[in-house]
Formats: C-alpha cells, structure tokens, sequence
C-alpha cells in the first residue's frame, strides 16, 4: 500500500509559497502583461458581442510570456484562508489575511500576489496575457528604484511561475489596472 504523502505535498506547498514571499519581500517578484495579438479560436476577440468566445487554456510547456509589453514590480503580497467573517475580497469570496510570522501555525490554504499598473507608465496597449515571474533580471544600468520596466530594460524575465490567458484588456493612461494571482497553497 502506498505511503500518505498528504503531510509531505502541504510542506512542499508551504516551502514553495515562503519562496515566493521571500522574492515579494526582496523585491524580485514581477507581473508581466503581453499578448496583443488576438487568439485564433474566436470571432471578434470580444466576450461581450461574441458569446462564444474562450480564451486558450494555458499551456503547461509555455515558458515566456508572449509578445511582452511590460513587467510591473509585484506591491502586495498576503497570506490568506477563507473566512466568512474576514475582510479580504477576492471574487466574492472572504479571505481573512494572516500575518506571515504567523504562518507556521495558522497554515494558509492560499498566496495572494499583486502588481498594479498605473496609467501609462507603461505601454497604453490591449493584453491577454499575465505572467507571475520570480528572479527578473535587470538590464545593466536600469536602476533597481524603477518598477516599471519595458521590455527593453530587461535582460532576462526570469522564471514563468504562473501564466494566465483571458479575454482582451484595454488600457488607458486615466486608470489603473491590478493583476493578480490566488494561488492554492
């Protein structure tokens, strides 16, 4: 009979979110937003006058983000569980957060991670496409106090940790734009 590696895979999962808050408390934790292209398998590229649309399911051998426009520094970074009672929202959902000192004992089920995008600090384009991605590298001479980098002042994108397709996003130098990850720890 096989061993219950129930115990080992929820410490892996642990190890494997405190490597990612640790590249959030380091500054070494972007999201990237590319893809201006349209997909091949829709009409009109457009959810709301194409009902049947559906962006591509993410491929598990990608290991870039396509047609990068730019990589935002990552800004908040919560360990969460859910709550009824807690006060963090996310998709209709009530999160409590937990405190990362408090982590060993209260053992998060997730890791929120976020970058906000403000007006056209980067490039005013429409995306389909986000990335997680730890250990971005600079390129030389691009000060570490810059956020928002193009994809000219990066010399290498680092890991693709996670990559999300979606129907197309436009933005526009009057708003913000956050991007987020709710990863299941």
């Amino acid at each position: 009979m096989p061993a219950d590696t129930g115990a080992a895979t929820g410490l892996f999962r642990t190890y494997h979110a405190k490597a990612l808050y640790d590249q959030f408390s380091n500054d070494r934790l972007f999201i990237g937003i590319g893809r201006t292209t349209a997909w091949d398998n829709d009409g009109n590229d457009n959810p709301e006058t194409d009902p049947a649309f559906d962006s591509p399911a993410e491929n598990a051998a990608a290991n870039s983000l396509e047609e990068p426009i730019g990589f935002q520094l990552c800004d908040v970074s919560h360990f969460l569980t859910e709550d009824e009672a807690g006060d963090f929202d996310f998709g209709g959902t009530l999160y409590r957060i937990i405190d990362y000192a408090d982590t060993r004992t209260e053992k998060p089920q997730f890791l929120y991670i976020q970058a906000t995008f403000l007006g056209d600090e980067l490039p005013l384009s429409t995306f389909r496409q986000s990335a997680l991605l730890g250990d971005l590298v600079r390129e030389t001479g691009v000060s570490s106090s810059i956020n928002s980098l193009l994809p000219s002042q990066v010399l290498d994108a680092g890991w693709l940790l996670l990559l999300d397709n979606f129907a197309p996003r436009t933005r526009s130098s009057s708003q913000k734009d956050v991007v987020s990850f709710l990863i299941a720890l």
